[in-house]
């Protein structure tokens, strides 16, 4: 007796955007907060969040301060892999441009 292999569809990224999509419509927030996080470009790649960008854009308004956050956190991700390891914040831009001052008027120590 010999068992069949069932054939299962494969899922495409373009299925996994639109169930994602659909997840962000959903009335509940752990939902909501679970597909935005799925829309994070270091899992779903830059092409897929691209097209839901203005979605995670407008879902950092969201009522439900759990949606907001995980929509705040994508936009982070993106912004710092975007970057590539460029400094992000104004404190980490400000202490790299007083230590360039520093060398182009003092010189280089290390010369």
């Amino acid at each position: 007796m010999t068992k069949k292999k069932r054939s299962v569809k494969e899922k495409t990224p373009a299925d996994d955007l639109d169930r994602i999509l659909a997840g962000l419509q959903a009335p509940e927030e752990t939902i909501r907060a679970k597909a935005v996080s799925q829309i994070c470009p270091c899992r779903m790649g830059w092409e897929g969040y691209q097209q839901a960008m203005e979605v995670v854009a407008a879902l950092q308004k969201d009522p439900s301060p759990l949606v907001r956050g995980a929509a705040r956190h994508v936009v982070l991700e993106s912004f710092q892999m975007v970057s590539s390891g460029l400094p992000t914040s104004p404190r980490t831009q400000h202490n790299e441009m007083a230590a360039r001052k520093r060398r182009f008027r003092w010189g280089d120590n290390d010369r």
